[in-house]
């Protein structure tokens, strides 16, 4: 297939696949932790879901804006850096202003397949753009179905622990897309 030839399609394929595990390792896992560390109910966990959401459309059109400007590879290395930011506060602080801020921050997890898109996009031909952006999306949903098994594996060694290693990696592969993207 001449679609995987590119390498940098196969690099890019690779790292959001890497990151959407990720993201999707400890997203079923938040409101568990929420209600078993801190004693949250499931009325103020549903708030703090939809600040999520909230934070996801504010921050979106702010990081837009920003990889407009800066790049796209910048603008996904913030957003990683955003993610490990929230989740540090997620562990660190049981307080509701704090969690809210954690919740807002949180948001920006959710537009990392807008990102996928803009950055995969433009590298692509114009007759094969839409199977260009469709390979590492559907390569990151293949890999990811096994996230939440891990991030539950994880979660049972220690609550925290998968939060840890979603810092860890967020972290990392914002360092990669800084370097190694430059898109």
């Amino acid at each position: 297939m001449e679609i995987l030839k590119s390498r940098m399609l196969v690099f890019l394929s690779i790292f959001f696949a890497a990151l959407m595990f990720t993201l999707l390792m400890i997203r079923p896992f938040i409101p568990k932790f929420l209600s078993e560390t801190y004693g949250y109910g499931d009325f103020e966990i549903g708030l703090f879901g939809s600040i999520s959401f909230a934070g996801s459309v504010i921050l979106g059109i702010l990081l837009g804006k920003l990889g407009d400007k800066l790049g796209k590879s910048y603008s996904l290395a913030i957003s990683m850096s955003i993610y490990s930011v929230s989740i540090l506060i997620l562990l660190t602080s049981g307080g509701c202003s704090l969690l809210a801020l954690s919740a807002f921050l949180s948001g920006v997890s959710y537009i990392s397949w807008s990102l996928m898109s803009a950055i995969i996009g433009p590298l692509a031909p114009e007759s094969a753009r839409a199977r260009w952006i469709s390979v590492p999306q559907t390569i990151s949903m293949a890999v990811s179905f096994m996230a939440p098994y891990v991030g539950g594996i994880l979660y049972g060694l220690w609550a925290p622990l998968p939060f840890i290693v979603t810092i860890v990696s967020c972290i990392t592969m914002a360092v990669i897309a800084l370097c190694k993207m430059k898109l």
